[in-house]
């Protein structure tokens, strides 16, 4: 059977090979049994695509909330506290 590589980097690609993989289910070009096996394996990738999505996320929303307390740390703030 002349099978190619497919490239599914990112979640946008998964889906998209998801759903093709759907149409020859329903097309009849591919066994239901052996449709399900695929589908177990790109859904576990695409649920590593989904957190890898959600870790780069958070990763920015904490880098930009750090560097917005860096910016409301001013040498007046720093006065005021000392007189507390």
């Amino acid at each position: 059977m002349g099978r190619h590589k497919i490239a599914l980097e990112n979640i946008v690609h998964t889906r998209r090979y998801l759903s093709g993989l759907i149409n020859r289910v329903e097309e009849g070009l591919i066994d239901s049994k052996e449709a399900g096996k695929i589908t177990y394996i790109a859904n576990t990738l695409l649920k590593a695509q989904e957190l890898e999505s959600i870790e780069k996320r958070l990763m920015r929303l904490e880098d930009a909330a750090e560097r917005q307390e860096a910016i409301n740390v001013t040498p007046r703030n720093q006065l005021e506290e000392g007189k507390r």
